[in-house]
């Protein structure tokens, strides 16, 4: 992905482009290379938690720590290079990654042997609901947004609609009148062939 963005930077405002990488550049900013490069920064992100999980797989209090730091810069990313577009994406993004930073340092409490089951099961509680939370907040603005695109498709329709009948009106008043024109100087002619 980061050699296709790369190498069709200087393509992004082409209408093939946008047709064939839509997907992946939506709703990202590209007046700049760092905030149309978020999402190959997001993948290797991944790709650096999946080695941590593996190479620290006897170490969590090592891991919990690289995670961490890991999530605050991409937070930091996020807050300072803002890739996306729409205020709404960039707040939602800046909470998903808070929230990570919050549940790695939350998972601290199941790595002590002396802690009470109590604040194990709080701790988890509390990792559910955020989690919970945030899937509910999505859901309800991809629906949002959904129906609010299709009502202005439908508002869009409508209007279209409303425009090609008065159009087709039109051209029926204007046909009308030419036609009453041509009847009133073919009587005219008869009239003047006439006398």
């Amino acid at each position: 992905m980061l050699n296709i963005l790369a190498r069709n930077y200087k393509k992004v405002g082409e209408t093939k482009f946008i047709n064939s990488y839509a997907t992946i550049i939506k709703e990202l900013d590209t007046s700049s290379v760092l905030r149309y490069m978020y999402y190959p920064v997001f993948l290797i992100r991944r790709a650096i938690w999946c080695t941590l999980l593996v190479l620290f797989s006897e170490s969590p209090l090592v891991q919990i720590g690289l995670m961490s730091a890991l999530a605050l810069s991409m937070t930091a990313y996020v807050v300072f290079i803002r890739p996306q577009k729409e205020k709404l994406m960039f707040v939602l993004t800046v909470y998903s990654e808070l929230i990570l930073v919050f549940m790695h340092l939350l998972t601290l409490v199941f790595m002590d042997s002396d802690q009470k089951q109590s604040s194990i099961d709080s701790a988890a509680y509390t990792m559910l609901a955020m989690t919970g939370l945030y899937m509910m907040i999505n859901w309800g603005i991809v629906i949002g947004l959904t129906i609010r695109e299709m009502m202005s498709k439908w508002r869009a329709r409508k209007l279209q609609n409303r425009l090609a009948n008065s159009l087709k009106s039109n051209v029926d008043v204007e046909k009308s009148r030419f036609d009453l024109e041509k009847e009133r100087q073919r009587v005219k002619l008869q009239d003047f062939v006439a006398d």
